[in-house]
């Protein structure tokens, strides 16, 4: 973490370095694991959920089977995790190739509020 303060020092609103990952979900709005560390494959999903504001994870790694996770009470979304949204499933048994018009689905966050 060193090295991350030289470049980006801490800025009230901005930027905030925690000790722990349940430090970082106190009041968070989501959470985005991006990292491969082993001391994030056995965090208790329940402690996490019940610190956050809005249990929303987002795993960039796919570390967490996604069932586990929804049953922890997370929303959860596996970054290029292959699955089928119920949209999708609809989509297929209605013979369509593609929707008349753009469906987008997923989750935003805003980095500028």
């Amino acid at each position: 973490m060193p090295a991350a303060k030289a470049l980006y020092p801490p800025e009230a609103g901005r930027v905030t370095y925690c000790e722990s990952p349940y430090e970082v979900a106190r009041g968070a709005e989501a959470l985005l694991l991006l990292t491969e560390w082993d001391e994030y494959r056995h965090l208790d999903l329940g402690r996490l959920r019940d610190l956050m504001q809005v249990p929303a994870l987002i795993d960039g790694r796919n570390f967490f089977a996604p069932e586990e996770a929804r049953q922890a009470g997370f929303s959860y979304a596996g970054m290029g995790r292959r699955g089928v949204s119920p949209y999708a499933r609809e989509l297929a048994a209605s013979g369509q190739s593609r929707p008349a018009t753009p469906i987008w689905t997923g989750m935003g966050v805003d980095l500028n509020g």
